[in-house]
């Protein structure tokens, strides 16, 4: 496995890598506009990239107090099944204790089975299926996790 340099993303400039990696390999893209009116303060991004710089992927968050919502998890396709995406969540848990969160909240496509063994690997467990969720009318499932973290190895 290559050497994966996890960031925290604080340019807007960079912007534009994510908004592409979003709207080629996410099943339901933002528009530009919606990246471009996030709110930064109450979002963390956290990110990977090979040594050549290439952006392998990202976990975006959005934080209240102490709780924490995962918006968005992709990882290039071409960069699948090599533990990046555990990586990145693993070292985002890290990101958000600093940030005082001890609960974090997702939803992943019920049928989704990858993400789902992953999330539960990772601490999450699942809360509830919310019927009709996603706009092309499939399942989700409510996950949570209490976030208490130490380091990984």
């Amino acid at each position: 496995m290559s050497k994966l340099n996890i960031k925290t993303f604080s340019n807007e400039e960079d912007l534009q890598n994510f908004i592409e990696l979003d709207s080629q390999f996410f099943p339901f893209p933002w528009s530009e506009r919606g990246w471009r009116e996030i709110d930064w303060s109450r979002h963390l991004m956290i990110y990977g990239e090979e040594e050549n710089g290439r952006v392998v992927g990202f976990c975006l968050y959005q934080y209240v107090f102490d709780e924490a919502h995962l918006f968005k998890i992709i990882i290039h396709p071409d960069l699948r099944r090599k533990r990046y995406g555990e990586r990145l969540m693993e070292e985002s848990f890290f990101s958000l204790v600093e940030r005082g969160v001890s609960q974090i909240f997702l939803e992943v496509q019920s049928d989704n089975n990858s993400a789902v063994y992953l999330y539960q690997k990772l601490g999450f467990q699942t809360q509830k299926k919310k019927e009709k969720f996603y706009k092309n009318g499939d399942d989700a499932y409510l996950m949570h996790r209490v976030n208490k973290t130490c380091h990984p190895h």
